[in-house]
């Protein structure tokens, strides 16, 4: 990794504990959920909690669907990418223009790899993956490498929520932190 200036980490997931942690609470700051919705999450946080420090990240995994399940179910179908919005996004849309053979031709890609919007064997290959904490590697690129970092995150998705990515970039261990803070 020589030569390397900087990193942007967009919506990044790289502390998945830190935003399950605050998703219970951004979505009751925002009106979307009730009191008794709000304590059924921190419920299933309790357990998440025991899975992170364990690193049982099939468990946490199946926690974060559990939340995420909760959140959904009670706002009436909120978009998680969008609390904004009820509705999910036309991917549909992308499906028809990467089947396209121009599209295919005119990307270069391989013709014999369909394309979906997450794909069943990619996502249960990364299943464990998924919930893994990666802040140690965020670290590194300051640190070892002195790269520049820029963070940015969607100030309405519900999955890397602000809250929840300032909680980890706070704990954000490198010479220059106090600065930074």
């Amino acid at each position: 990794m020589t030569g390397l200036k900087g990193v942007a980490i967009g919506d990044g997931f790289t502390h998945p504990f830190s935003t399950l942690a605050m998703m219970g609470e951004y979505a009751y700051n925002f009106g979307l959920l009730d009191y008794q919705e709000r304590s059924k999450i921190e419920q299933i946080l309790l357990n998440a909690t025991y899975q992170d420090l364990n690193h049982r990240w099939r468990d946490l995994h199946i926690s974060f669907y559990k939340i995420m399940g909760t959140i959904t179910n009670g706002t009436g179908g909120v978009n998680v990418y969008d609390i904004t919005k009820y509705h999910s996004y036309p991917t549909a849309l992308l499906d028809t223009y990467f089947a396209s053979a121009d599209v295919v031709a005119m990307y270069g890609l391989d013709p014999s790899i369909r394309y979906n919007k997450q794909g069943a064997n990619v996502a249960e290959a990364l299943y464990e993956d998924f919930m893994k904490n990666e802040v140690g590697l965020v670290e590194k690129m300051i640190i070892k490498y002195n790269a520049k970092l820029l963070i940015y995150t969607g100030q309405n998705d519900l999955i890397c929520n602000t809250p929840g990515t300032l909680r980890w970039v706070e704990n954000l261990f490198f010479a220059d932190r106090n600065t930074f803070r």
